[in-house]
């Protein structure tokens, strides 16, 4: 259940916490809300448990996390969790993303959109591999990489099971 602190006679803070991280750091989210005038004296305390309640979902099932979380802090934690593939597959992976990072690394998973990617290709064609541009077949390869992160992190959105841990 969320803590609630009453701030105001219409203001209530709302805490949830979702255990620790491995560092030893407590997960929590805070979220302030008002009580619109509309609803009547005795509803308040109705009002603030049912948005409570909704606020707690997200959190426990840790799906907020993503949203917080950059490509590039995700990316670092997909790497960890790939076990299936080769070394030689897992090496390409690495140095791909390596060299995405700095251009969309920065940017939160539920900000990431197509333009960002469009530019990211762009930005990838202009570069130069022993002073000779990038041929035209291995900027896609790029984006496959990038496509294979974002799709395990929409799957575990999507099944709820998103953990910072993962």
């Amino acid at each position: 259940m969320a803590s609630l602190k009453k701030l105001d006679t219409r203001k209530f803070k709302m805490t949830v916490s979702n255990g620790y991280r491995p560092d030893g750091r407590k997960i929590s989210r805070a979220k302030t809300i008002a009580v619109p005038q509309t609803v009547g004296g005795r509803g308040v305390l109705r009002y603030v448990a049912h948005e409570a309640e909704a606020f707690e979902k997200p959190v426990k099932s840790g799906c907020c996390e993503d949203g917080e979380m950059t490509f590039q802090e995700y990316v670092a934690r997909w790497l960890e969790r790939q076990a299936k593939y080769a070394p030689g597959t897992l090496g390409f992976y690495r140095r791909s993303l390596e060299t995405v990072c700095p251009m969309i690394g920065g940017i939160k998973l539920n900000r990431l959109r197509p333009i960002a990617l469009e530019n990211l290709l762009v930005e990838l064609r202009k570069r130069t591999y022993h002073d000779k541009p990038v041929q035209e077949a291995t900027v896609p390869k790029y984006l496959t990489v990038v496509s294979a992160v974002l799709s395990d992190a929409k799957r575990k959105a999507h099944r709820k099971e998103f953990r910072p841990d993962d």
